[in-house]
């Protein structure tokens, strides 16, 4: 079995426990624009318009993201460029988010860190 080489992956649905958190995070610090919120459910894009890249619903209940729990590894984000991937470094350093790691991949530099919920997430930019 093999997955079609032209498979993409459109959206991303997270539950979170924290939506404003959760909001901040990926808003405010990472950039994503707000398409549309409807009670406990936020939609975001990189330019506010559909279809939507993140879809994150509040529940207050949800279960605890542990390390090496089966699921997400974490989510990847592409910059436009190294700039664009600078210019949100900066932002969230200068709000003391802590990084997981960094890496130079030869054809991307990537950083690593976890969002409020401890879902991973990479921000990259191809060379």
């Amino acid at each position: 079995m093999k997955i079609p080489d032209n498979s993409k992956v459109q959206s991303i649905d997270l539950l979170v426990r924290d939506l404003d958190s959760a909001i901040n995070f990926y808003s405010n610090l990472l950039g994503m624009k707000q398409i549309e919120r409807v009670n406990n459910t936020l939609m975001l894009s990189s330019d506010g318009s559909a279809p939507y890249l993140l879809k994150l619903t509040e529940d207050k209940n949800a279960a605890i993201n542990f390390k090496g729990a089966p699921g997400l590894f974490h989510l990847a984000i592409r910059f436009h460029n190294r700039k664009e991937l600078a210019r949100v470094f900066l932002r969230l350093f200068n709000n003391k988010i802590k990084f997981q790691g960094f890496a130079d991949h030869l054809v991307s530099e990537a950083i690593y860190l976890d969002d409020p919920e401890g879902n991973g997430v990479e921000l990259y930019a191809d060379r």
